[in-house]
């Protein structure tokens, strides 16, 4: 899986982006703009991914904006909009250096605790986050 196909996972199951699709091409959206955009034009787009996405330069063009899915694998203030977005379903996790590694754990006590690892601190807040489910 490419960068861009993490992110755009990371963009519809953590952060609430939708699917959507004009022609043969299916896009994400965000929260804010598929009522907007998609719902309010039945007429050119279709809800969901039926087209092909195009996970390279996967983005949507909105008045004249080009609005790319973030780079939350790669991107630390990105990543950390995934942190904030999770908080709130998981008030209990830590970001720990363990050495040669990231670990992000979540958990609650008396329940078990989980955590991935990743060398990248970008990568593993966003494993952790879809591993963690939908918020």
């Amino acid at each position: 899986m490419t960068n861009r196909e993490f992110d755009a996972l990371v963009a519809e199951m953590v952060m609430g982006w939708k699917w959507a699709t004009c022609v043969k091409v299916s896009c994400l959206f965000p929260p804010e703009l598929y009522q907007s955009t998609v719902l309010d034009h039945p007429a050119l787009w279709k809800e969901g991914k039926t087209g092909k996405p195009d996970y390279e330069a996967i983005q949507i063009q909105y008045g004249g904006y080009i609005i790319p899915v973030p780079d939350y694998s790669t991107d630390i203030a990105k990543a950390w909009e995934v942190v904030e977005k999770i908080k709130d379903q998981w008030p209990d996790f830590g970001i720990t250096w363990t050495g040669n590694k990231w670990s992000v754990s979540w958990g609650m006590d008396g329940h078990g605790w989980q955590w991935v690892e990743d060398e990248s601190i970008t990568k593993a807040i966003c494993l952790a986050a879809l591993e963690m489910g939908n918020p």
